[in-house]
């Protein structure tokens, strides 16, 4: 892919997970089913929540901050470096889980800058006009 004359280089297959325990049903899931158990996850804590999805998903040298950004409690999942198979294997063993999780992006050249405040922003964005859609059929 490129963005403006820059070479956007996917990264390591990695699902960024936030406010997802180690032991939820979603993690024992990716983790144990043959088609996605080759994936990487990567645990976002709240310490790193200011840095860049790009940063966290090893594009760019993560830098340690102090600051972490307000951040909702809703659990999230960030796609990273997936193929369109991975991606569409993933969300087809994540609907056979009883756990959800409402809030999943892909990482793509124009949200790589992005910290997890600036994503949940566009994702409670998006969440609420599809429900506003939904309610009104």
């Amino acid at each position: 892919m490129f963005l403006k004359g820059e070479i956007f280089v996917m990264p390591q297959p990695t699902i960024l997970l936030w406010n997802l325990p180690v032991f939820s049903e979603v993690v024992s899931t990716l983790s144990s089913h043959p088609n996605t158990q080759h994936l990487s996850l990567r645990f976002v804590s709240p310490q790193e929540s200011n840095q860049t999805l790009g940063q966290l998903a090893g594009l760019v040298d993560s830098k340690s901050t102090n600051d972490p950004c307000s951040c909702p409690s809703a659990p999230c999942m960030v796609f990273c470096g997936l193929s369109e198979e991975e991606l569409n294997t993933c969300l087809a063993v994540l609907r056979q889980c009883s756990q959800k999780v409402p809030l999943k992006a892909v990482l793509t050249p124009h949200n790589q800058n992005w910290n997890f405040s600036k994503l949940f922003a566009e994702l409670m964005e998006e969440h609420q006009y599809f429900q506003q859609q939904q309610n009104k059929n």
